[in-house]
């Protein structure tokens, strides 16, 4: 392992196993899931979006 910055791809693992991990928190706890869904849907929405994805890296910098 490098002593260097992390690479994008370090970086995007991170985040990725990171989301991973807070939906699969979410989808467990049905009263964080209504909470979001009265007070915040759009925060709900952005979340689902974001935890779907595959790269957190634009194409453009890969």
């Amino acid at each position: 392992m490098s002593n260097g910055p992390w690479t994008n791809k370090e970086n995007d693992l991170i985040v990725a196993d990171y989301f991973a991990m807070l939906a699969d928190d979410i989808a467990g706890n049905a009263r964080v899931v209504r909470y979001l869904m009265q007070t915040r849907p759009e925060f709900l929405s952005e979340f689902q979006t974001t935890a779907e994805m595959e790269s957190v890296v634009p194409v453009e910098a890969k």
